[in-house]
């Protein structure tokens, strides 16, 4: 997904743009959190951490394309897997 985002960031930059339906963002992204392993939880909860989740996916690749990707999709997908699954406090994590 990076990759294609990557490959058409000025498209990407207008679909993350405060301007475009969150509706649309939210589509987008999916993919990032449809791995989760949601077992045990009420509808509901999955749902406010699966819009966490998204919010925070869209968060980072919005300050990736502002930065003009610098960072190599590996190290964002890195990133985002690691918020994801570890939150983004733990420090097994090496920068």
């Amino acid at each position: 997904i990076l990759d294609y985002i990557k490959q058409n960031s000025s498209l990407f930059k207008s679909l993350l743009s405060n301007n475009c339906d969150i509706d649309i963002q939210n589509e987008i992204f999916y993919e990032f959190l449809d791995y989760q392993n949601y077992n045990n939880i009420d509808d509901k909860t999955k749902d406010y951490l699966t819009s966490f989740g998204m919010s925070g996916c869209i968060s980072v690749i919005q300050k990736w394309l502002k930065d003009d990707m610098i960072e190599s999709t590996e190290k964002i997908s890195e990133i985002l897997i690691h918020a994801l699954d570890k939150g983004v406090t733990n420090s097994d994590y090496k920068f």
